[in-house]
Formats: C-alpha cells, sequence, structure tokens
C-alpha cells in the first residue's frame, strides 16, 4: 500500500496483519523526493490523489449517507465507474481500465450492465 505520512495507516497495516492479511506500507513524504521510498512511488501517490479529488467532487452533493453499508456501495460503485467507465482527459478522453467487451456500448446504463455480468462472471469461481 502506498500512503502519504498519515499515521492511522501504519494502525491499518497493525490491524490487518492480527487478522491474518499482512501488506507492506510505502510512505510517501513531503513534495519532494528527499528519500529512495519517495522516489519510487511518488507517481503512484499522485494517482491516489487525484483519485481522491474525484471522489470528493462526486461525493459532495450527497451530503452524507445513512449507513457504512451505503458508503461502502457508493465506494466500491464509484471506484468502478473511474476505472472502467469514465473517460478521463488526462488519458486522451479513454478508461483507466480499458474493457474490449464494453467497446461499441455508446449508452451509458447498458455499460454498466455489461459491466455487472463480467463482474459476476469473474466473480463466480470464487463463490461457493
Amino acid at each position: 500500500m502506498i500512503s502519504d505520512g498519515n499515521p492511522i495507516y501504519n494502525v491499518a497495516v497493525q490491524y490487518w496483519c492480527q487478522n491474518g492479511l499482512p501488506f507492506q506500507l510505502f510512505q510517501v513524504i513531503g513534495l519532494t523526493n528527499l528519500d529512495e521510498t519517495s522516489k519510487q512511488y511518488r507517481s503512484q501517490k499522485q494517482i491516489i490523489e487525484r483519485f481522491n479529488r474525484t471522489l470528493k467532487e462526486y461525493y459532495k452533493p450527497k451530503g452524507g449517507f445513512t449507513s457504512i453499508d451505503n458508503a461502502n456501495n457508493y465506494m466500491v460503485l464509484f471506484a468502478a465507474f473511474n476505472n472502467f467507465l469514465r473517460a478521463n482527459k488526462a488519458l486522451d478522453w479513454k478508461t483507466p481500465v480499458e474493457l474490449p467487451e464494453l467497446n461499441g456500448i455508446d449508452c451509458m446504463p447498458n455499460k454498466w450492465i455489461e459491466l455487472l455480468r463480467i463482474a459476476k462472471n469473474f466473480a463466480e469461481p470464487y463463490t461457493e
């Protein structure tokens, strides 16, 4: 995981390690590359920061959620939208992740339906 210097991420690492899901944390500190970790991971941190700004832009009009489940659902759907459906100016109006199955579908609701079908087919081998 790549993050800024916020110490809360260290707590997250401890929590997940205690629950059998260890991962490594790389913290990119400050605005300049004063250490090797910052040099290596700054570009990924910038992508994450841009994602967070975009999320805030879409979230602000919502005014909050009535439950943690509603907030989690919104985050999952927003991440799917941002990565697979939302055209990005910096990528010459392409999506960050191009799925050939979505080529030729012009209507956004139909793109969502196809994306959900792909996700269902992908998840089926992992369900019992």
